[in-house]
C-alpha cells in the first residue's frame, strides 16, 4: 500500500481543491504565474515564491500516486548556447504552444525540465525516469503551481512561455483556453447557477492565517540575527539557538503544539 499525502500539497504545491474555479462566479480570461506574471489569481498554497520544485524520481508517479501528466511532453524555448559565445543575444524571448489534455484530471502546477546538447552524441538532462528520462539525476524538477483547475480530455489550451528580461531571470507562464470563446475548455466559463466545478479547499483560511503568522515570525526573527549578528553577540546568536531548539522539542510548553 501507500500513503495519500493529498492533504499535506497546499503546503508545498498548491492544492487539487479550491482557487478561482471552486466559485461558481469565476471567469478569467486566462491563469499566469511566474516571476514578474500579473493578475493570475493566486492558487492556495503556503509556497511563497513563484516557483517550487521536487526530485521527481524519488516520487511516484500515477494518476493516484504523487504526480501525473495530465497532457503530453511538448518542447519550448530553444537556445543555441554557442551563438551567444558570438555576441547574440538569448533574451528576452518568448513561445507559445498548444497542449491537448489526455485524460480527465485537476491541473495545480505546470512541470518542466531541462535537456542539454552537450556535443553530437552526447545529452545531458533532468527529464524524470518515469517519462523517459535516461538517468536518474539529483537535479530537481521546477514547477509552478497555478490553478487549481479542472480537465477533461480533449480540452485544448495555449501555454506561453515568457523569459523578459535581458539575463534570463524573470520566467513568466500564461495558460488560456485555445479558443477565444473558451469553447476548447469544458470547464472555463462560468457553468449554470450554482454549479461548482472543484470543491472547496478546507484548508483555505487557515492556510491565509498561517502564512501571516509566518510572515510575522520571519520579519521577528530577522531582526533578532540582524541585531545580535550587526554587534557581534556570539553569545547571544547562541542564546537564540539555545530558546529555539527548546521550542522544538517541547512545543506544547510554548503553546506551538498543532
Amino acid at each position: 500500500g501507500s500513503v495519500n499525502f493529498a492533504a499535506l500539497e497546499p503546503f508545498y504545491l498548491a492544492s487539487r481543491r479550491g482557487g478561482p474555479f471552486a466559485n461558481t462566479g469565476c471567469d478569467l480570461e486566462e491563469l499566469a504565474g511566474g516571476a514578474g506574471a500579473k493578475g493570475s489569481p493566486g492558487p492556495p498554497t503556503l509556497q511563497s515564491g513563484a516557483f517550487a520544485s521536487k526530485n521527481l524520481n524519488r516520487l511516484r508517479r500515477g494518476e493516484h500516486d504523487a504526480w501525473d501528466l495530465l497532457t503530453p511532453v511538448q518542447s519550448f524555448l530553444n537556445f543555441d548556447l554557442e551563438s551567444a559565445l558570438q555576441g547574440q543575444q538569448l533574451y528576452p524571448v518568448s513561445d507559445e504552444i498548444e497542449i491537448v489534455a489526455t485524460r480527465c484530471g485537476v491541473l495545480n502546477a505546470i512541470l518542466w525540465w531541462w535537456s542539454a546538447d552537450i556535443d553530437e552524441t552526447h545529452t545531458l538532462s533532468n527529464e524524470p525516469i518515469a517519462v523517459n528520462g535516461a538517468h536518474e539525476t539529483h537535479w530537481h524538477q521546477p514547477m509552478l503551481p497555478i490553478g487549481p483547475f479542472p480537465v477533461r480530455k480533449g480540452d485544448r489550451f495555449l501555454l506561453k512561455i515568457e523569459l523578459s528580461d535581458v539575463v534570463g531571470q524573470k520566467l513568466s507562464f500564461t495558460l488560456r483556453p485555445a479558443d477565444p470563446s473558451a469553447s476548447s475548455v469544458q470547464f472555463w466559463k462560468p457553468g449554470p447557477q450554482g454549479e461548482v466545478r472543484l470543491p472547496p479547499e478546507p484548508l483555505e483560511e487557515e492556510l491565509a492565517e498561517w502564512r501571516t503568522h509566518w510572515e510575522a515570525a520571519c520579519e521577528s526573527q530577522n531582526s533578532l540575527l540582524a541585531r545580535h549578528t550587526r554587534q557581534g553577540d556570539l553569545v547571544g546568536l547562541a542564546t537564540l539557538q539555545k530558546a529555539v531548539l527548546a521550542i522544538i522539542a517541547h512545543p506544547r510548553l510554548f503553546g506551538c503544539d498543532p
